[in-house]
């Protein structure tokens, strides 16, 4: 099986055309009125789909979130740190919803989130690199675990991780990571023994 696609159930399929055409830069050649748009976006193809038009599809009625959609995210990359903020504050300016500012994280990522026009959470990011240059955080064996908010954390077979939030559990990474990624990272005195 392979991914083919994502796409989103809009209940304003003009609005939505022009968010993400005119703000955030999606090749969108369909007319405002369209029941659906596919388009392909760096190599993965998106979709609109009008509500209503699914549901006479299928036969069948759905119920639909209304506010901010917190089931999953679209994320965006960007070149530079500078972009992160331009496009944050032109989304902003063409009815996107704040989610977070722009903030650089102390793993070295400058991001932010919004919401899209019918509450749908994108994010965008940089490396403050070119989107073909930006290194992996995942290094294999390694891995990085990512709570809901986002935040990577060590873990260590000998010790407990320590999370941002001053929390902590235990699982297994490889020392490879901590040498590559320390600097990203808070670290206790066994990881930096292993630096």
């Amino acid at each position: 099986m392979h991914l083919d696609g994502y796409g989103l159930f809009v209940r304003d399929m003009g609005k939505m055309i022009r968010f993400y055409r005119d703000v955030l830069g999606f090749e969108i050649k369909e007319a405002e009125d369209a029941d659906n748009v596919y388009l392909v976006k760096d190599g993965t193809l998106f979709l609109l789909y009008g509500r209503k038009d699914f549901e006479k599809m299928t036969g069948k009625g759905f119920e639909y979130l209304k506010g901010v959609n917190a089931h999953s995210e679209m994320a965006l990359y960007v070149d530079t740190f500078e972009e992160v903020d331009k496009e944050y504050n032109n989304a902003l300016h063409n009815g996107a919803t704040s989610i977070l500012p722009p903030t650089l994280e102390p793993w070295g990522q400058r991001t932010c989130f919004i919401a899209d026009p019918e509450g749908n959470i994108i994010q965008i990011g940089s490396w403050n690199k070119k989107y073909e240059e930006k290194e992996e955080l995942v290094v294999i064996p390694a891995q990085a675990y990512v709570r809901v908010t986002r935040i990577p954390v060590l873990e260590c077979v000998e010790c407990q991780a320590i999370h941002e939030d001053g929390s902590s559990t235990y699982r297994t990474v490889s020392h490879s990571f901590l040498r590559n990624y320390h600097k990203y990272f808070p670290v206790n005195d066994h990881h930096k023994r292993q630096l």
